[in-house]
């Protein structure tokens, strides 16, 4: 019997896709641990669990999928233990009660249900960064009142909703992507018509709380009475016994203003201390932090020891304090000392302030340029020219984005001059390092005005990517930044270096844009001018976006060298920003693209430690780690850095939806990798989701990305769904770009291998040569790219037998792959291992082993020893051996290549089964059937799933039934085996449209084993 080898490969064109802290308790839970591990995959009721956001005391909250109504949800999933009947009831009522609440300040909930895990309560995932995280970032005082207020008035919207939260703090409050507010946790909320005295508890039940333990919610119960809230955010009431009320909500949102204003609270000790102090009244503001009197007055009424002496509500609350904010004062801020009002007579200090106020004007004409009326109806014009369904949402985009960045930097360049000419409260030298920051965004923002005025097709498709390459105002506003980064150049050379750096900004600009000729000869220019002067880190940024830029352009080997150079230069002027980017880049170009990820994780804990806090930066670094694990083949070590850089990104300031979703593609990768097939395409249909909420359904993009989610359904057997989502991509690309489009191919060569894997070869052979076509139509098209063209080809050949054919086109495709991407590439060794399948397909068995073993020993060298490649290599030379009767040498490679899948993959692999059915052939052959039964068996149980080829199933039916009939003796258990192998030749027939030729052999066997074994 001549089976068809298990691990051929079949190319999908993969196109570019990682906690809220534990609360401690202090009651005698010793099953938290046990509870809280709940792992992605599992399900609770109709939710599929994606991960773990948090745990603690009182139970866990898990990333989860609700497929019923298709989207993400947060999942808090209460331990059993912490409540009895009476009070799990209660709290599904509460639950239910929030749940029909729904403002825009609330985390929304779902749903509520109680199962055997205990309740769950189903919410809002939101994507962002609690409060606490958000507050430890530098921003103006006016931002952190503004976000305040969203706070407040979800508060006051739950108390309009009879319902008080009694546990508001910093980390019960999430930052969405959007920069909304948004109060959670209603955990230990309860009706404010609810009189029963469930806060009181006399103070000695507390007398061992202190330190960390005071920053818990806490649940404390005293016979029939319980105290809950976090002790340093309660109000006196609820310290001392008496009824919480939305008046306490009040008290713990002031304390928490107060602290997201000076970065301190205004009460600290122990929990004695902390009754003691607040008892006492709020002390006085800290005198080193600037804030207008009336909202330091605002605060401290909403302080007062006595509910009644408080604002009447949190609404009167919200109003004081917007009026507060909002009012623009000419004088003095509190907390600074050192000047006397007295010495100024009041008509010259109203003279002297309106005078200077005028200095402080005309920042909206400087972005006349970039920005003016003429530039918005350029820019227009250009994009909304093109006649695709994307460019009015591409125009909407630059518009809203635009606009917001010129308000921004109006405002801040406006801020700066007051704050330093008319306040006193900055330095001149400040003002000039914030005005310095604010020229280059300004120039950013020019140069990107001025291509988009003049867009072409290309750079209408890119305008997301350009709109990323405007510098970070945020920059501008950090003044530990700002006077931490590297000595400025001599003053008779700073107007040459910001030429320079001008002409790198137009270099990202124009490689953003797809506009690689201009990116390069802007980048020589750029180059040439930096070389002439003295300036030592300007040499580090031109060496940094020359590494981008040839990488960009696939010139890997000397993106390597500009990166290298960009860290060696980074490193001696104590540039640690630009290390970090070059340590980073260096480990995504050597570890993915020119697939050495030994060499590129010497750059890892560089990236990493480089990154000094900056989730964003954090989350690239992680990112790209992901990437070389999965090159590595490590795909369960890369779901997990996958699932870190998601975090990371999503807890920026304004996650980017577009990172998210290439992150989402990486982790969908990996996940498909190792057979989990279903989570994988929960995380590809996100990654599209995020991709037409950000470009809209008809972006070439979202075509990739549906393309992507095709090779996911595939991998299910679901061929039809994945085949339909290559044809829409496809006419998404055709209604929107040239034929020649190089991505147009990439999809047709996706679509030849979903009808290859449906056993539609002749049809899929059509596809791979209409995308070699397409490639030939292409101005400039890779090697690498017309090489994957003829793997794909050749798989289509060599299903059908036509293996001289299939050789022909291998030989070919290594030729180019090695011509283009060096002889030590994996790529270059996959190939050459199809190239020995061909070979055997023709029964030239000695060489194809031979080449098997040239393939195994450049994955070993390229790969290492222990890569899921290598594993199939060893699989295929395996059965190689086989063919030749090399009995010995056969097992030895199927059981080594066993051993590797079963420590690398999931344990439910496909790829597994084949192993163990291939093995177990090998066994029965030699009359070992009793150590081949197991193995037999094993396979069979997973080869019945809808996601397995007929040829592969019908295979290991045959390879069980013939194992069965020599350890079997009774009637019963042959006649068992006899059906399996007329179920495996029922396989065979039916599938002889597309493989007659090639399952003939296989038939034939059958057949004569079925006559030759009949029950007597």
């Amino acid at each position: 019997m001549d089976p068809s080898p298990p691990d051929t490969i079949s190319l999908s064109i993969e196109v570019e896709g990682a906690t809220a802290p534990s609360d401690r308790v202090l009651d005698h839970m010793t099953s938290i641990r046990e509870f809280s591990q709940t792992p992605a995959g599992s399900t609770i009721g109709r939710y599929v669990v994606l991960g773990t956001l948090g745990s603690g005391g009182m139970g866990t909250v898990l990333r989860a999928y609700d497929p019923k109504l298709r989207r993400e949800v947060a999942l808090k999933r209460l331990r059993p233990a912490m409540a009895d009947a009476e009070s799990e009831a209660r709290l599904v009522r509460e639950a239910r009660a929030l749940a029909q609440l729904s403002h825009p300040n609330v985390v929304a909930v779902y749903d509520v249900d109680v199962e055997s895990g205990g309740l769950i309560v189903a919410m809002e995932l939101v994507r962002g960064s609690t409060l606490l995280e958000w507050m430890k970032r530098p921003h103006p005082w006016r931002a952190r009142v503004d976000v305040m207020l969203l706070a407040g008035r979800g508060l006051a919207a739950a108390h309009h909703a009879n319902l008080v939260h009694r546990d508001f703090k910093p980390a019960n409050v999430m930052i969405n992507d959007e920069g909304q507010a948004k109060v959670m946790d209603f955990g230990l909320a309860k009706p404010a018509s609810d009189h029963r005295d469930d806060n009181r508890a006399s103070a000695e039940h507390f007398g061992s709380l202190s330190g960390d333990s005071l920053e818990a919610s806490v649940t404390i119960t005293t016979g029939a009475n319980m105290v809950v809230g976090t002790p340093p955010y309660m109000a006196p009431e609820q310290h001392t016994g008496s009824r919480a009320g939305p008046a306490a909500d009040q008290y713990a949102f002031c304390l928490t203003l107060w602290e997201v204003i000076t970065g301190q609270r205004p009460f600290r000790g122990s929990l004695g201390a902390l009754t003691r102090a607040k008892l006492d009244g709020p002390p006085s503001w800290p005198r080193n932090v600037a804030a207008p009197q009336r909202i330091v007055d605002t605060i401290r009424r909403g302080l007062a020891p006595r509910p009644a002496d408080r604002w009447p509500d949190m609404e009167a609350l919200i109003e004081a304090l917007a009026d507060a904010s909002s009012r623009r004062r000419t004088r003095w801020w509190l907390g600074l000392t050192g000047l006397s009002l007295a010495t100024v007579a009041t008509v010259g200090w109203r003279s002297w302030t309106t005078s200077h106020a005028k200095r402080c004007t005309g920042a909206h004409a400087q972005l006349e340029d970039a920005w003016g009326p003429q530039a918005r109806a350029q820019i227009q014009q250009a994009i909304t020219s093109f006649d695709t369904s994307y460019a009015a949402q591409a125009w909407a985009q630059v518009e809203t984005r635009f606009d917001r960045y010129a308000t921004q930097w109006v405002q801040m360049h406006t801020e700066a001059c007051e704050a330093t000419t008319i306040r006193g409260e900055l330095s001149t030298e400040v003002l000039d390092l914030r005005m310095q920051c604010l020229h280059r965004a300004r120039v950013g923002l020019e140069a990107i005005s001025t291509l988009l005025a003049s867009a072409d097709a290309t750079a209408v498709e890119r305008s997301h990517q350009l709109l990323e390459q405007l510098p970070p105002l945020s920059t501008c506003d950090d003044l530990h930044a700002l006077q931490g980064g590297t000595d400025p150049p001599r003053p008779e050379d700073a107007a040459a270096v910001e030429e320079v750096r001008a002409r790198l900004m137009e270099t990202a600009t124009a490689r953003a844009a797809g506009r690689y000729d201009i990116a390069r000869a802007s980048m020589a220019a750029a180059k040439e001018q930096a070389a002439a002067l003295s300036y030592g880190p300007l040499r580090t940024e031109v060496a940094l976006e020359e590494g981008v830029v040839l990488e960009f352009v696939g010139e890997y080997e000397a993106s390597v060298t500009a990166f290298e150079q960009a860290l060696d230069l980074a490193a001696e002027a104590d540039q640690w920003d630009t290390m970090q980017k070059a340590a980073t880049n260096l480990m995504f170009v050597i570890g993915y693209q020119l697939k050495r990820p030994d060499e590129a994780l010497r750059y890892q804990q560089l990236a990493q430690r480089l990154t000094r806090g900056d989730p964003a930066a954090r989350g690239t670094a992680t990112l790209n780690l992901a990437n070389v694990l999965f090159v590595q083949g490590k795909y369960q070590d890369a779901e997990d850095e996958y699932r870190r850089a998601l975090d990371l990104h999503g807890s920026a300031p304004e996650p980017n939806r577009l990172e998210l979703a290439t992150i989402r593609g990486g982790l969908a990768n990996a996940l498909d990798r190792q057979g989990k097939h279903a989570l994988a395409e929960i995380e590809q249909r996100e990654a599209l989701q995020l991709h037409v909420q950000a470009l809209g359904p008809d972006h070439p993009r979202v075509a990739i990305t549906r393309s992507n989610l095709a090779i996911v359904l595939e991998a299910q057997g679901k061929y039809e769904d994945a085949e339909a989502e290559l044809v829409r991509g496809l006419e998404i690309l055709r209604s929107t770009q040239a034929p020649d489009h190089p991505q147009n191919s990439t999809l047709t060569m996706n679509l030849a291998n979903v009808l290859h894997a449906q056993g539609r070869y002749r049809e899929s052979e059509v596809e791979a040569r209409r995308a070699f076509a397409q490639l030939g139509q292409t101005p400039d098209p890779t090697n690498s790219d017309l090489a994957k063209a003829r793997l794909i080809l050749s798989n289509s050949l060599y299903s059908q037998a036509r293996y001289e054919e299939a050789e022909a086109e291998l030989r070919q495709a290594i030729t180019s792959m090695e011509a283009s991407l060096g002889p030590r590439h994996p790529l270059v060794a996959m190939s050459m291992g199809n190239l020995a399948l061909s070979l055997q397909g023709q029964h030239r068995y000695e060489e194809a082993e031979a080449q098997l073993r040239r393939t195994l020993a450049l994955a070993h060298e390229v790969l290492g020893t222990e890569h899921p490649e290598v594993a199939s290599t060893r699989s295929n030379l395996g059965l190689v051996l086989l063919e030749q009767g090399k009995h010995t040498e056969a097992e030895i490679e199927l059981r080594g290549a066993l051993g590797l899948k079963q420590t690398l993959l999931a344990h439910d692999h496909p790829s597994i089964a084949f192993s163990r059915a291939y093995l177990a052939q090998l066994l029965v052959d030699q009359g070992r059937a009793s150590e081949a039964l197991p193995l037999a068996e094993q396979a069979w149980s997973r080869h019945q799933r809808d996601d397995i080829p007929t040829e592969q199933r019908a295979h290991t039916a045959f390879t069980l039934a013939r194992a069965q009939w020599l350890t079997h003796a009774n009637r019963a258990q042959r006649e068992q085996a006899r059906a399996l192998a007329q179920r495996a030749l029922a396989d065979y027939e039916q599938d002889t449209g597309n493989h007659a030729d090639h399952h003939a052999e296989g038939i034939a066997e059958i057949r004569a084993w079925l006559n030759t074994h009949r029950l007597r």
